[in-house]
């Protein structure tokens, strides 16, 4: 299983490096920038914290196994009253090297890396909501602005039809006018200042990217680690006794 395992974490992590040379502007057109959605980084955080919660499971439960097998063949080999000494010894001793080789396992770095990575996607989805949300309120103030801009205009042109209409006679009370003037201009306001902020919400998403970028090979590459030791814990570990396991010929 590991032997699979490793191959498998060896050619993922060598496609995974290419991502350390992409340039940030190839990785973040707009293009490209829509696969990282706010629902699919939801979802990968997710994963990835099942990911590192299996893992140290995994782990703890092997130690555990281990320490548990390893004080009752101790106490049956203490207590042979049915002679079976020579099939518990070498069971013991069997359990007492792998408890020790769980110990010698990578597994801390993996799981810190893991949980590094979960945080950076816990930040990046909340920005990626303050994102969403700020595009939103900008196509409502444009949808709102232009609708009143076209109110203003229709009225600027019936004032001015109305004012040949009579000669050119002028009225005092041009109140309604200013005021909605000073309704659209307050509104070009609002929306030059949500574009600024959403443009300062792109531009902290881009360098959240550059995390992900960096993050994901160093999580590969400690996974590739952890595997590979894996591998060759199992395998010292048959080797050293399996002889004691084989029946002679």
């Amino acid at each position: 299983m590991w032997s699979k395992t490793c191959v498998a974490h060896g050619k993922q992590n060598l496609l995974i490096q290419d991502l350390i040379n992409l340039k940030p502007e190839t990785v973040l057109n707009n293009q490209e920038r829509g696969n990282f959605s706010e629902r699919l980084t939801h979802d990968l955080k997710n994963e990835i914290a099942k990911l590192c919660n299996n893992l140290e499971t995994m782990v703890k439960s092997q130690k555990e196994w281990m320490e548990t097998m390893v004080e009752w063949l101790r106490g049956q080999n203490e207590n042979d009253a049915l002679g079976s000494s020579e099939v518990v010894a070498p069971l013991l001793e069997l359990c007492k090297s792998w408890g020790g080789m769980l110990k010698e396992l990578p597994n801390d770095k993996v799981i810190v890396e893991l949980k590094d990575f979960v945080d950076i996607l816990h930040e990046m989805f909340i920005k990626q909501g303050y994102e969403v949300e700020a595009q939103k309120r900008i196509n409502e103030l444009q949808k709102d602005f232009e609708k009143k801009n076209r109110a203003l205009e229709s009225y600027e042109n019936s004032l001015h039809d109305k004012s040949r209409q009579e000669n050119g006679v002028s009225h005092e009370n041009r109140d309604p006018l200013e005021e909605r003037k000073a309704i659209v201009k307050l509104l070009v306001k609002e929306l030059q200042v949500e574009k600024e902020r959403h443009k300062k919400l792109c531009e902290e998403n881009r360098m959240m990217l550059g995390c992900l970028q960096k993050g994901l090979p160093k999580i590969l590459d400690a996974i590739t680690t952890f595997s590979k030791s894996c591998m060759s814990t199992y395998d010292s570990l048959l080797r050293e006794h399996k002889k004691n396991f084989t029946k002679p010929a």
